[in-house]
């Protein structure tokens, strides 16, 4: 055996790490079968009735796709609002199951 002291004095710092989630990943598959467009067509009402004054096309986007994952990763691991939120910006499969990657330009036509 050949042992190597190097970088025991070091410090780390903060940088980009490049992980590769395969397509055969639990959070995949499931990310990918769940009925999004259906889910959204639930909540909607709901979305629509819950803002100031009814008026639910003023504001910052939210990010329907996201929220939901977010939801349904919070309640399959019984985590509270800041577990989640640590744990998603530092697991790359439950960012992907969020939809990190998705683009997000679209722009539904609602009907008001």
């Amino acid at each position: 055996m050949s042992i190597c002291d190097s970088g025991l004095e070091d410090k780390v710092f903060g940088t980009t790490v490049p992980i590769k989630i395969e397509d055969t990943h639990p959070l995949v598959k499931l990310s990918n079968f769940i009925p999004w467009v259906k889910l959204f067509e639930l909540i909607l009402p709901d979305l629509k009735s819950s803002t100031a004054g009814g008026k639910w096309w003023l504001g910052r986007k939210l990010k329907t796709r996201m929220h939901l994952a977010v939801y349904i990763l919070q309640q399959m691991f019984n985590k509270t609002d800041r577990q989640i939120e640590y744990d998603i910006k530092d697991n790359a499969a439950y960012r992907i199951f969020c939809g990190e990657g998705i683009r997000y330009c679209k722009q539904l036509a609602l009907s008001m």
